[in-house]
């Protein structure tokens, strides 16, 4: 896989940050938790957390990203998938590596088959093994894309 650009590296995209600190109404949730945050670390191990709202998710990751322990994040919506800005997302997207653009995530990201141990899916009461799923959040691309469950 090549390598994506991590969220601090992002964040430094003017245009980005603001689409990314401003797109942030969700849906209500029965738990409270609305916003998970999954975060890499060097060792390629994952760590995840959730909060309430955006605001203390970003909190969270500035605070990790100071720690120096992790080197990438994702602050992910659980229960909204947004537009994808377009122009953004072709500027930001590399095609030839595969990049898509991920509605959850907000980002850059790319779908690939990953097993029922995808690390963003331990809190999930049901996944597929083997679908094809955002490297960050664990949707399934056919979810995503509006075509999970439809026949032709």
């Amino acid at each position: 896989m090549s390598a994506l650009l991590t969220l601090p590296q992002l964040l430094r995209d003017e245009e980005y940050m603001t689409y990314f600190k401003r797109n942030t109404r969700v849906f209500r949730t029965a738990g409270g938790q609305p916003w998970q945050i999954v975060a890499l670390k060097e060792n390629g191990k994952w760590a995840n957390g959730f909060r309430p709202d955006f605001v203390s998710a970003f909190k969270a990751v500035k605070k990790l990203h100071k720690s120096g322990e992790y080197v990438d994040f994702s602050i992910i919506s659980r229960n909204r998938i947004f537009a994808t800005p377009r122009v953004l997302a072709e500027r930001l997207c590399d095609s030839a590596y595969g990049h898509e653009w991920c509605g959850r995530c907000r980002r850059p990201t790319i779908f690939r088959p990953y097993g029922s141990n995808h690390h963003a899916l331990k809190h999930a009461p049901v996944v597929v093994a083997y679908r094809a799923r955002c490297y960050y959040c664990g949707i399934s691309e056919e979810f995503h894309n509006g075509t999970y469950g439809r026949t032709a």
